[in-house]
């Protein structure tokens, strides 16, 4: 089976892409419409996921999250090279399981990913599961006994090329439209492949002490927002992930995609999540916890 990749990294550089803004909308279609049937380019896919750096523009918050996590990250970096230690390094790995490209989940994800440019020692990578290049695990149990070297599964497809991404990672974050109360078919397809994380004979027990962090965009209220998050939380845990909260999203980071999660919409603009500030503030929050996280995390364990 030959090889195709899942995802166009998006980011500055040789590669850059740039999906339109379109796609399909409404309660059956969950939490990515755009409103109306509108542009929406395929920009075919590329060979591998491709690597892009956190610097350049900062489109929210400047790093923050409107709770004072940034002013507290300042005094307590300040804190640590008084004493001359050093701050770990953080490699954020957001993972876009819309089928939709340049839609509303993956602005969502792109603008919480770039909360964090221009935080020292935090670089991320984005990958769009939007070409369907990550088929289903068929359980064939090959990544209980026959994992060699780097190779973590016998269905070479797109998800070949995002292991090693997601086994340099320090924080891994998810982000999925609600389908009929549910994630959709791409995450829980990537999620799946996953298992190799708990079973492999090679590759079990990588995961340990990452640190997880969900999102979700959903078109309506009470359309499953908490469940989505619950599910992709759920895999965190079975790999011994710890799991990113904060004040502001107990499960994760939640936004709707429609007017006040109303279903409502305003002329030609398509991505209305960017407009729920609330919900853009519960999942940036969530990625800074995540990262505060992870910092504790790879410190203590470089003391132990």
């Amino acid at each position: 089976m030959g090889r195709r990749s899942p995802a166009a990294c998006r980011g500055p550089g040789p590669g850059y892409s740039r999906g339109g803004r379109g796609g399909d909308h409404g309660p059956g279609a969950g939490g990515d419409g755009s409103g109306g049937a509108g542009e929406n380019r395929h920009l075919g896919t590329l060979p591998l996921p491709q690597v892009r750096s956190g610097h350049g523009r900062r489109p929210y918050g400047q790093g923050q999250d409107g709770r004072g996590h940034d002013r507290l990250y300042q005094a307590a970096r300040a804190s640590v090279h008084r004493r001359g230690l050093v701050i770990p390094e953080v490699r954020i790995l957001g993972v876009c399981g819309s089928p939709v490209r340049g839609g509303n989940v993956e602005a969502l994800l792109e603008r919480v990913l770039y909360s964090q440019d221009g935080q020292p020692g935090v670089s991320f990578k984005m990958a769009t599961l939007a070409d369907g290049g990550v088929g289903d695990c068929i359980h064939c149990n090959w990544c209980l006994r026959k994992q060699e070297g780097s190779r973590r599964c016998s269905v070479d497809d797109g998800m070949t090329a995002l292991y090693p991404l997601v086994e340099e990672a320090d924080v891994l974050l998810f982000a999925t439209p609600v389908y009929f109360g549910r994630l959709s078919g791409h995450i829980a397809a990537f999620i799946d492949r996953l298992r190799v994380y708990v079973h492999g004979n090679v590759s079990a027990g990588m995961l340990r002490n990452k640190v997880g962090g969900s999102m979700a965009v959903a078109w309506f209220r009470m359309a499953g927002l908490e469940m989505a998050l619950i599910t992709m939380n759920q895999f965190f845990y079975a790999v011994n992930m710890v799991i990113a909260s904060s004040e502001m999203g107990l499960q994760g980071g939640s936004a709707f995609s429609s007017l006040q999660g109303m279903g409502g919409r305003d002329g030609d603009d398509r991505l209305l999540v960017l407009r729920d500030e609330l919900g853009t503030a519960s999942a940036v929050s969530t990625l800074s916890r995540a990262v505060e996280l992870a910092r504790i995390i790879k410190a203590g364990t470089a003391a132990l």
